[in-house]
């Protein structure tokens, strides 16, 4: 008996592994062909995006080039115009200076004429307390006298 339950249970085993072998090899035949596929997938899907990319950047750098071809002489311009206004403001500023030059000289010809005034004035002046240091000493001398005639008589 023993051997009749160990035959049937080695049956069935060998049963279903007749069975599910033939599913488990189409399983795996299935599962290489749809990797197989993605993977053929993939790689044509990364060569389109790459020769894409390609021309995109391609037509981005010639789009880039052109434009700025196209907008230097308007650059070329623009930097003359600065130039020739910077040149003008320059020759502004060049003849500003010139006056101020010009009138600083005025100036310091005016202070040393002021400070020659000033010292001629000083020195009028100083004659003039001399003078006047002379008048009062005179008048106390007269004073003096004043005072000793009406003081004899």
């Amino acid at each position: 008996m023993v051997d009749l339950i160990s035959l049937s249970v080695e049956f069935m085993t060998n049963t279903v592994t007749l069975v599910a072998q033939p599913f488990s090899l189409i399983k795996v035949v299935c599962m290489f062909g749809v990797r197989s596929v993605f993977l053929v997938t993939y790689i044509w899907l990364q060569l389109v995006r790459g020769i894409i990319n390609v021309h995109v950047d391609l037509v981005w750098k010639i789009i880039v080039w052109t434009f700025a071809f196209v907008s230097l002489p308007v650059r070329i311009l623009t930097a003359l115009h600065r130039e020739r206004l910077l040149e003008m403001h320059i020759q502004q500023m060049q003849v500003e200076v010139e006056n101020l030059a010009w009138d600083k000289r005025q100036l310091d010809e005016r202070l040393q004429m002021i400070i020659k005034d000033c010292r001629i004035m000083g020195s009028i002046i100083s004659e003039l307390e001399e003078e006047q240091e002379k008048a009062i000493d005179k008048i106390a001398l007269l004073e003096n006298e004043v005072n000793i005639y009406f003081s004899v008589i």
